[in-house]
């Protein structure tokens, strides 16, 4: 019975991360570029969207950034439901992370 369960996890996990990665290519193609949607302008994902992303691309689980970041569990599914928006110490935790895990330069958030 967990070999099942564990195993839809798996699968549920996967599609995700397709999905992820088939958005992240969507929106570095050159025909999306400079695409605008009706009434707001560019389209800009959340904070929470932007760290799901960055997670799902890091290849780790919400209970490793947990660790990584040093943050309660419930902490960290508020910021990525975007539920709760994350301090500015906290996004500077997260880019320095990403940024070592993708080895390159991750910025989650500009100020206006």
């Amino acid at each position: 019975m967990e070999d099942v369960l564990y195993e839809e996890e798996v699968e549920k996990y996967r599609e995700m991360r397709s999905a992820v990665r088939a958005y992240l290519d969507s929106k570095t193609s050159p025909q999306t570029q400079g695409k605008q949607t009706k009434a707001h302008g560019p389209e800009q994902p959340t904070i929470g969207k932007r760290i799901e992303c960055l997670r799902i691309e890091a290849d780790i689980t919400q209970l490793k950034l947990c660790e990584l970041v040093k943050l309660d569990p419930r902490t960290v599914q508020r910021h990525l439901a975007g539920t709760t928006v994350p301090s500015s110490r906290i996004v500077y935790r997260y880019e320095k992370l990403f940024s070592m895990l993708l080895k390159r330069q991750v910025v989650i958030s500009k100020l206006p």
